[in-house]
C-alpha cells in the first residue's frame, strides 16, 4: 500500500462504516476462539494505523506489527499507551509470536506476493493451539483500481484460500465468505468503476464516508452477518456461498496430533 493512503485509513476506520462492522465481526469471532481457547495475546499483524489493535486491546493483551513506518509512527500517534512494532512478522517479533494465544491478519495476505511462504513460516514460530483469524478479499470479478492502489496482489477464491491453508498444520475452524448481503451494491459500485477507469473514493481508493444515517445503517447490514459466521464456528461449510470478502479461523495442531500425522510414524 502507498505511504500516502495510511493519512486516510486512519481518518476513515474509526468512522467508516466497513472498518468498524468487520471490527464488531472480529469481535464475535475472538470470543468463539476464546471458548475453545485461550486468547489472552493477540499478535495483530499487518495491524496499519492501529483502530483494531485498539479494539482488540479492549479485552486481550494486544500487539500491532507493520511494516510501513508511517503507518507505525500513525498508530503510535492515535494509540500512545498501545505496542506497535514496526517491521516484518513474524521475525521482528518472534517471542510475541511463539507465546501469542492469536495471530489475526485482517486484509493482509492479499499485499504478501509469497503469501504460502508467509502462512507456513507464521504457523511454525506459533504454539500449539494458537488460533489464526484470516480475512482477505475475494471474488476476481470485483478487481478494480482500488486493489491496483492498494498494491494487491490477487483477490482470492474459495479454492486458493483453501489451498493456502492446506498442509500448513492447521485445523480449520471456521471459513467463509463474508461481507455478502452488502455484495450486490459492491458490485454494482465496483463495475462502475472499471468502466470509468478510476476508483469512485479518495486517494484512489473506494473509501469515502457516507452520511451518518446511511453509514449507521450499512454498518448494522454488514456487522449482522456475526450471527451467522459464529452459528458456522466449528461446523463444516460455509455460512455464505459468495461475497466481497473471505474470512476463516485456523487453529495450529497439538502437538499430540501433529505427531499422530507425522510420515515418520
Amino acid at each position: 500500500m502507498r505511504e500516502s493512503f495510511f493519512a486516510t485509513h486512519a481518518a476513515m476506520e474509526d468512522a467508516h462504516w466497513w472498518f468498524l462492522a468487520r471490527r464488531d465481526i472480529l469481535e464475535v469471532i475472538l470470543a468463539e476462539c476464546a471458548r475453545r481457547g485461550s486468547t489472552g495475546t493477540v499478535l495483530d499483524i499487518g495491524c496499519g494505523t492501529g483502530g483494531n489493535t485498539a479494539r482488540f486491546a479492549l479485552r486481550h493483551r494486544a500487539i500491532g506489527v507493520e511494516p510501513s513506518p508511517e503507518a507505525v509512527r500513525l498508530a503510535r500517534q492515535r494509540f500512545p499507551s498501545l505496542t506497535f512494532v514496526e517491521g516484518y512478522a513474524p521475525d521482528v517479533v518472534l517471542r510475541e509470536a511463539s507465546l501469542a494465544d492469536v495471530f489475526v491478519l485482517t486484509d493482509v495476505l492479499e499485499h504478501v506476493e509469497k503469501d504460502i511462504a508467509l502462512v507456513r513460516r507464521l504457523v511454525e514460530v506459533a504454539k500449539p493451539g494458537a488460533f489464526f483469524i484470516v480475512t482477505v478479499p475475494a471474488n476476481e470479478k470485483l478487481w478494480t483500481e482500488h486493489d491496483v492502489s492498494h498494491g494487491h496482489y490477487r483477490r482470492y477464491s474459495k479454492e486458493s484460500f483453501t489451498t493456502l491453508w492446506a498442509g500448513a498444520g492447521v485445523e480449520t475452524t471456521l471459513m467463509s465468505f463474508f461481507n455478502t448481503r452488502l455484495l450486490p451494491l459492491v458490485y454494482v459500485v465496483r463495475q462502475w468503476e472499471r468502466w470509468k477507469g478510476k476508483a469512485s473514493g479518495e486517494a484512489g481508493t473506494d473509501l469515502s464516508l457516507p452520511r451518518r444515517p446511511l453509514n449507521s445503517l450499512l454498518r448494522k447490514i454488514f456487522a449482522g452477518e456475526s450471527a451467522a459466521l459464529r452459528r458456522q464456528f466449528g461446523k463444516p461449510g460455509f455460512a455464505y456461498r459468495n461475497g466481497v470478502s473471505l474470512i476463516g479461523v485456523f487453529q495450529k495442531h497439538h502437538r499430540e496430533r501433529a505427531r499422530a500425522h507425522s510420515p515418520d510414524d
